[in-house]
């Protein structure tokens, strides 16, 4: 394995009386370092702990009797890299991912912390992100508030013995899409527009656009499809003065993204269309008094603030709000 190695061998048979195999001589030899170990006639395997991993040893047993030691036997072996973690697990909601693993427990090899690596480039060594966690977790949660765009993502094991295991096979994470912009034009009308969404390794197949009315919610109010390389979209015929949360996703080989942290858009209110009725006036030499019917009706929010008067006389107009 990557820390340990069984070494087994023949017992070594024959002699006269009295110069029967008395025990076995077996050295490990790595490099210019050599460690040895005596183990009874009748042992005939030998676990040796505490190896370096991807490291490159010789062993030597020889058999000792009363009257000395033989000529040795060798093989040579390799220790395997440090393995990577076991049942990795990956399910997804539509705003986060959740990746659990099995506890690391490789002989002779102690976990210091688990490394969470994102990376643009799936064939790149270094990560754009790390994310460290304590031996102790064994779970992560990539949340939508994470950043933007698709990642390759890879768990490992920072041990204290011998550093860094083998990371996971590398998954695909689709944050959000970035540049998200969307903005009231009328009282029924909501602009947005977004930045390209770049797949790596895959294609990207459509856009879908989703106005909520309630965040908490994955209904939607109005639902729109896109095909790139299309980035913006204005939605019509919605109600006035009216708080909508709007969603954009994109649809990729991989699936889709996840959806954008909460963003909130309210309709402009419509303006009053009907103006005052039954106005009456009451004029002397040098007053007049005008009287009016009040403006009512209108959804919550649209209710008359207040009456603008404008008294015209030939060229000339003064107003006054009331």
């Amino acid at each position: 394995s990557s820390t340990q190695a069984t070494v087994t061998w023949s017992a070594v048979t024959g002699g006269s009386p009295g110069e029967e195999v008395t025990e076995y001589n077996l050295c490990l030899i790595q490099g210019s370092d050599e460690v040895c170990t005596l183990v009874p006639a009748d042992t005939l395997s030998y676990t040796f702990e505490n190896l370096n991993p991807e490291t490159e040893y010789t062993v030597r047993i020889s058999a000792i009797n009363a009257f000395g030691e033989g000529p040795y036997s060798g093989v040579d072996f390799t220790t395997a890299a440090l393995p990577s973690l076991s049942g990795v697990r990956v399910s997804s909601s539509s705003t986060s991912y959740e990746i659990s693993w099995n506890e690391y427990v490789v002989p002779g090899a102690t976990v210091e912390y688990y490394i969470v690596c994102f990376r643009r480039d799936q064939s790149s060594t270094e990560c754009d992100k790390t994310v460290i966690l304590p031996p102790s977790q064994l779970s992560y949660t990539i949340s939508n508030d994470l950043g933007f765009g698709q990642y390759f993502v890879t768990v490992s094991p920072q041990t204290t013995e011998y550093g860094i295991a083998t990371p996971t096979d590398s998954f695909t994470v689709l944050c959000p899409i970035d540049g998200i912009y969307c903005s009231a034009q009328s009282s029924s009308e909501i602009s947005c527009s977004w930045d390209e969404y770049v797949v790596t390794d895959g294609t990207l197949s459509s856009y879908t656009l989703c106005l909520k009315v309630d965040p908490t919610t994955s209904s939607c109010a109005v639902l729109q499809g896109i095909s790139p390389p299309t980035t913006n979209y204005t939605f019509t015929g919605l109600d006035s003065n009216t708080v909508y949360y709007p969603v954009i996703l994109a649809l990729t080989s991989f699936g889709f993204t996840l959806e954008n942290v909460p963003i909130n858009v309210t309709t402009f209110g419509d303006v009053p269309t009907t103006p005052p009725a039954n106005i009456n006036g009451e004029v002397s030499s040098t007053q007049a008094t005008v009287t009016w019917s009040a403006v009512t009706g209108g959804s919550p929010g649209e209710e008359v603030t207040e009456y603008n008067l404008c008294l015209i006389q030939g060229s000339d107009e003064v107003c006054t709000l009331v």
